[in-house]
């Protein structure tokens, strides 16, 4: 249900304003000597600028580390751990997540600091925990590989800094600050763009499945979008029966009965519990890869 609501909250926003964020938000660094057969997070295209990294170099660089798979367990539960905490919460994250857009749009440093902050208090222990990521991470690898990993996140963070230096008159601190930003933004923007993604392929394969007329798609999207701000994205489960019911006053009757059979569907077998069930990788929740895609992306330039 809930990925319906959103699907049709998404094709609801027809005037283009549906949440996103801009692709210069992903975070590059300058040119550096590579060292031969080093594993490395920095690349470079054909260009010679460095490539967009597709996640936080620290969470990347452990796939640059020679672990075992029980090695591996404790990081990729606290990597999915993490995940759902910064995905918590459902449709009442939805104006944080439109007001940290508008946020960013602004490009106004302190808009955006203090839209994450109340972000993380909302009931998000793990995301919003001030002990660095990469100290955390760090202290749940093997002592072995320790010294490595913090070498891969010092030589990204340090090209990262160097680029933005000759840019502009920061010092270190306060361009680290803004790397950081960046990331926590990215945090939010790549998972509520992939969960978007789902739910707009499951209303095309609802309205498929349906047959629903453009006239009908119309009225749902009305009834949504006035179900998620009447209710100010907090509805109750009165208010999600009222809105299945008005739902099905829109459907030929032929529709209501095959609705009626999607909805059985959506319910039988055991409950999904994605830090149960989640395939073990960086990066997976839900069996769903966080960068919305099934294989790796090219990578590419940032200007």
């Amino acid at each position: 249900m809930l990925a319906l609501v959103l699907g049709l909250l998404v094709l609801a926003s027809a005037d283009g304003n549906a949440v996103r964020f801009d692709d210069d938000l992903l975070l590059a660094g300058p040119r550096v000597q590579e060292q031969a057969k080093m594993p490395t997070l920095v690349h470079f295209g054909a260009d010679g600028r460095v490539l967009a990294l597709d996640d936080r170099e620290e969470i990347l660089a452990i796939d640059l580390l020679e672990l075992s798979e029980p090695e591996r367990e404790p990081i990729d539960r606290l990597i999915r751990l993490r995940l759902a905490d910064v995905m918590s919460g459902g449709l009442k994250r939805i104006p944080l997540v439109l007001e940290l857009q508008e946020a960013t749009a602004s490009g106004e440093a302190t808009k955006i600091d203090d839209v994450l902050m109340r972000y993380a208090r909302r009931n998000r222990p793990i995301w919003g925990n001030r002990v660095a990521l990469a100290q955390v991470v760090e202290e749940a690898l093997p002592a072995r590989v320790r010294t490595e990993y913090r070498r891969l996140i010092a030589e990204y963070q340090d090209a990262w800094v160097a680029t933005k230096a000759s840019e502009n008159t920061k010092g270190r601190e306060e361009l680290l600050a803004d790397l950081e930003r960046e990331k926590r933004i990215a945090d939010i923007r790549r998972p509520t763009e992939a969960r978007l993604a789902q739910a707009r392929a499951k209303f095309d394969a609802i309205s498929k499945r349906l047959d629903l007329t453009t006239d009908q798609e119309g009225k749902l999207r009305t009834l949504v979008q006035e179900y998620a701000t009447n209710t100010n994205y907090r509805p109750s489960g009165r208010d999600g029966l009222k809105l299945l019911q008005d739902m099905f006053t829109v459907l030929t009757w032929e529709q209501r009965v095959e609705m009626a059979k999607y909805l059985r569907e959506q319910r039988t077998g055991e409950r999904f519990r994605p830090l149960r069930d989640a395939p073990k990788g960086t990066g997976m929740v839900a069996g769903v890869p966080i960068l919305m895609l099934a294989t790796r992306r090219k990578r590419r330039s940032i200007g």
